[in-house]
């Protein structure tokens, strides 16, 4: 392994070029080409740009000073071992594939508005760590590669024309995702094993806007970022029609959110699967202020929907949206606040109990299931705008408050 230094003193700008490279800082040219098993370095002694003439296979790159540029004029770069940026300066940008090829692979920070990567290829069994962020357009995440050691790291949109495509067939710890900037279009993070989908900060009033349906097979987490308490400056996942299948929904919680700001889901039209949603946002600073529009589709729900906090909710009215709790485990449904409604319910369960922990504010109730049972475990059921019927009902110490509207037992 040799430690290469960019000096560019050849003819030409090219990487291949052996003048343009010594062994040491500011050393002579002419020390040959990096290789696969070496390190490409450009600290404060480098000048000129830097382009790559062909397809590249190298160890990596030390990106750490700010006199000279990187281009992969698009072509292809297969990295080995490592990429590192500390100095945010630099200006590296990757508008080809860039491979990351071998097992034990660490990328250490490469994300800022200068450092780009249009495509990154996570090879088959590689187990890649990363620290900090990332700007990628697209990212590909072959079988049974991993991503490790990834507490803090992060892929970033940085700017509004692009939108982030990912294509995962292994298993991703924790991906997030930064939103910045004005909205942008999301076309689909594909099928796979990303665990947890994060869409934190950003600034006020970002959206992402999908164009696809979203699948992930784990948490989906929308945090807010700097701004104020206002729906206008919420950070929003607008599913635009689309369907969104997830663990749990995380809304402006569990995360560095602070007092005053808002997170927002819009459920649109789109059919959703679910296992819980909570929106409680409260942390040490305080608390946040989620939004959550229904939308005029479905949610299947297979735990509690717990909404609590400074919650905002929004009840379309044509009531085409509705929630269905289908599991035979209890399912508790809390939506606090003074503005905070549930759409339709329809509890179509095959045991276990449908429970409340506040007065419950909805337009319509169900019972369905053969098993299902209604506990409203003290508290009251307001139904402001429409008949709704009922099968079973144990209301266990309060009433039903109906507000001048009828029930009927189915």
């Amino acid at each position: 392994m040799t430690d290469y230094y960019w000096v560019g003193n050849g003819a030409s700008t090219d990487f291949n070029t052996a003048a343009n490279w010594a062994t040491e800082s500011a050393g002579a040219g002419g020390a040959g080409i990096p290789g696969t098993g070496d390190i490409a370095y450009f600290d404060i002694n480098s000048s000129g740009a830097c382009q790559l003439d062909a397809n590249l296979s190298v160890g990596g790159f030390n990106f750490n000073a700010n006199p000279g540029t990187f281009s992969d004029m698009g072509y292809d770069t297969y990295i080995y071992r490592s990429i590192y940026s500390p100095y945010s300066g630099f200006s590296a940008v990757f508008t080809g594939d860039t491979y990351i090829v071998e097992q034990g692979s660490d990328w250490s920070r490469f994300g800022n508005t200068n450092q780009r990567l249009e495509h990154v290829i996570v090879n088959e069994d590689v187990n890649l760590r990363l620290d900090y962020y990332f700007h990628v357009k697209k990212w590909t995440h072959k079988a049974r590669a991993q991503v490790t050691e990834s507490t803090s790291w992060a892929i970033l949109v940085p700017t509004a024309d692009e939108y982030l495509i990912i294509e995962p067939s292994g298993s991703i710890p924790q991906l997030r995702v930064y939103i910045y900037g004005g909205d942008r279009r999301q076309s689909g993070f594909g099928d796979g094993q990303i665990v947890n989908l994060w869409f934190p900060y950003g600034s006020a009033g970002t959206q992402a806007i999908m164009d696809a349906d979203l699948t992930i097979t784990g948490n989906l987490y929308i945090h807010s970022g700097s701004g104020s308490k206002t729906e206008e400056t919420a950070r929003n996942l607008d599913m635009n029609g689309y369907n969104l299948t997830c663990h749990y929904i995380i809304l402006g919680q569990d995360g560095p959110t602070y007092d005053g700001y808002s997170a927002k889901i819009s459920f649109g039209t789109g059919t959703h699967n679910i296992y819980g949603m909570t929106t409680e946002g409260k942390n040490e600073y305080g608390h946040t202020y989620p939004f959550v529009d229904w939308g005029s589709g479905e949610i299947n729900a297979l735990s509690y929907m717990d909404m609590g906090g400074y919650i905002r909710t929004y009840v379309h009215d044509d009531h085409k949206t509705r929630i269905n709790l289908w599991s035979s485990n209890t399912q508790r449904l809390v939506c606090s606040g003074d503005q905070t409604y549930f759409p339709d319910i329809y509890v179509q369960k095959n045991g276990g109990e449908a429970q409340l922990q506040k007065d419950l504010y909805c337009t319509d109730l169900n019972m369905r299931g053969d098993r299902a049972y209604w506990n409203a475990n003290g508290y009251d059921v307001y139904m402001p705008q429409r008949v709704f019927a009922l099968r079973k009902l144990g209301l266990k110490g309060r009433r039903l408050n109906l507000i001048g509207k009828k029930w009927v037992n189915g």
